[in-house]
């Protein structure tokens, strides 16, 4: 499965509250991004109040068929951007979630990609088997560096309102 929705511009004063939950059966995939962009820059609006929380689980079945939590994160930005949380000027973050049987090979395909992402700050590590990448920085920036690691794991571009 793929979920790749186009990124959530969070305005000056919104309240957004996401959760996004994946339950991914041995056998099955699961390749999905999350892009947020605090306020609107071409507009020269900063995000100084408001709300996202903005939550993610996956969950894997374990040997007795039962789902367990693999992964969970959620990311609370109240009022301005943190800078103190490691944003500094940034104002847009993609987290990618990769979920396969055998994550480690998609794992360093990753890692040498973002290596190579210069106009972004980005990592990328697999908990429990399940792959996240997270790339900060300036929108249009993180917008670029997510098309392209997006692009790479699919083999093909992306839909076509990607590009636009």
């Amino acid at each position: 499965m793929e979920w790749l929705p186009q990124e959530t511009i969070v305005f000056q004063g919104a309240r957004l509250k996401r959760r996004t939950v994946a339950e991914v059966e041995p056998g099955g995939a699961l390749l999905a991004c999350e892009m947020v962009v605090l306020g609107r820059a071409a507009s020269g609006e900063r995000f100084q109040s408001g709300l996202l929380l903005d939550s993610w689980s996956v969950r894997r079945p374990a040997r007795s068929q039962t789902a367990r939590l693999a992964w969970t994160d959620t990311l609370k930005v109240e009022g301005e951007t943190p800078d103190g949380a490691g944003f500094g000027v940034a104002n847009a973050l993609a987290t990618v979630i990769g979920v396969w049987d055998d994550p480690q090979p998609r794992f360093e395909k990753a890692r040498a990609l973002l290596e190579a992402a210069s106009e972004v700050r980005a990592g990328v590590t697999v908990v429990n088997g399940v792959m996240v990448a997270r790339l900060l920085g300036e929108a249009t920036a993180v917008r670029s560096a997510t098309i392209r690691l997006l692009t790479d794991f699919r083999g093909r571009r992306l839909p076509r309102v990607w590009h636009v």
